[in-house]
């Protein structure tokens, strides 16, 4: 017997059959080498919910992960009767088939982590885009998207923090510093407002905006800032948010 354990084999499907190799990363030449494709072919790797990725020639591909990795390759006269939609992730180009992908969507073609936070790049802006967001990949130029919260110089001082508690209107204003979390500015501003937590109480970014605070309440306000929902006006930071309550609650 071996005094030694045979190399690991690796699995992978190409255009639909099925090969092994003891190779842990391959190129796209290596690919359609071990399938005797022709080199002039496109390979495509294959992704969850119908996506693909397309890959350089020169593109490595691990094979070390839990699932059976799948490629087809297609002619590339094929591919200029197929419609497919570019968008940019930080500096690397990625094709979608589909016109409207969600964040959930660019992650998986761009093998990110799901928990890797994404922003939409506009006009020298960067905003958050959401997991539920459909972005439309059919407006003119490339989309670009980046990994990298952008970068928003701290202004020094307090923020100025506007509470609403929306049943009755009533508003008051209180200062709280950038290191405190959203979730001891809302108890200033239920201690502000005098109001007592009701359990059907929701929280909300003030309008237009509305963005729900359920999740952020352990953020704090520098953060936040980053995220777009600390304002700048002239040389003072604001926060607003709104308390909804459904009168009767305990």
């Amino acid at each position: 017997m071996s005094q030694h354990a045979p190399d690991r084999l690796y699995r992978l499907v190409i255009d639909g059959a099925e090969y092994t190799t003891s190779d842990v990363t391959l190129t796209p030449r290596q690919l359609k080498g071990m399938a005797n494709l022709d080199q002039q072919r496109v390979v495509f790797l294959q992704l969850p919910q119908g996506q693909e990725r397309r890959l350089a020639d020169d593109e490595v591909t691990n094979l070390n992960g839990n699932e059976i990795e799948a490629f087809i390759t297609r002619d590339p006269a094929e591919l200029e009767d197929v419609q497919h939609y570019r968008f940019q992730v930080n500096e690397t180009v990625y094709e979608s088939k589909a016109p409207r992908i969600t964040a959930a969507d660019i992650r998986v073609i761009a093998d990110l982590n799901a928990a890797t936070p994404l922003f939409q790049l506009s006009g020298g802006h960067s905003r958050p885009v959401s997991d539920t967001e459909h972005l439309d990949l059919t407006l003119a130029g490339v989309e670009q998207f980046s990994t990298l919260a952008p970068v928003v110089p701290v202004m020094p001082g307090d923020v100025h923090v506007m509470a609403t508690y929306t049943s009755n209107a009533r508003t008051r204003s209180f200062q709280m510093p950038l290191t405190a979390t959203i979730q001891q500015v809302v108890d200033e501003g239920y201690d502000k407002l005098k109001e007592a937590k009701r359990d059907g109480d929701t929280l909300f970014t003030g309008r237009p905006s509305r963005t729900s605070l359920t999740s952020l309440l352990g953020l704090t306000l520098s953060e936040l800032q980053v995220q777009g929902l600390v304002h700048t006006e002239g040389h003072t930071l604001t926060f607003q948010f709104d308390i909804d309550t459904q009168m009767g609650g305990a």
